[in-house]
């Protein structure tokens, strides 16, 4: 027997489709990023802000990770959360510093969020206050709940 092209097709797709491989109308779609700006201030680990698409927010930096990063959430006004990595961290002698951040995920609208962004600012080392401006992208938030 032979097959035509639209039946191949149709079998391939069924047979990966009982596997788990064939895409399907509740699989995540491609992520579209969106801007992110906005500033913070804060002392040690405990900061504030206002980040588009988050509004105000508080944050909080967990320095105590296994894998040498620090871990941060930002918790919007809503209670939805953005989680994100530093993948770099440069201090200059002048007090300024430049980060590398990568966003890892979120609760809320921000279920699944990925992104990156780049953070500048200023850091007295003695006291431990700090400010920063950031740029960066993030995936498109979801409906508000």
């Amino acid at each position: 027997m032979q097959l035509t092209r639209t039946a191949t097709i149709a079998v391939a797709a069924l047979t990966l489709g009982a596997v788990g491989l064939a895409p399907t109308a509740s699989a995540k779609q491609p992520d579209k990023q969106v801007p992110l700006r906005g500033d913070f201030a804060g002392v040690a680990t405990e900061f504030s802000g206002n980040f588009s698409h988050l509004g105000r927010f508080t944050g909080v930096v967990d320095l105590d990770t296994s894998d040498g990063t620090d871990d941060t959430m930002w918790v919007a006004a809503n209670g939805d959360t953005v989680t994100n990595q530093t993948t770099s961290f440069v201090p200059a002698g002048d007090g300024t510093y430049v980060q590398e951040i990568v966003i890892t995920g979120g609760t809320g609208r921000f279920e699944n969020a990925t992104g990156a962004a780049t953070i500048t600012g200023n850091f007295d080392f003695g006291t431990f206050v700090y400010d920063g401006h950031l740029e960066g992208t993030i995936s498109r938030p979801g409906p508000r709940r």
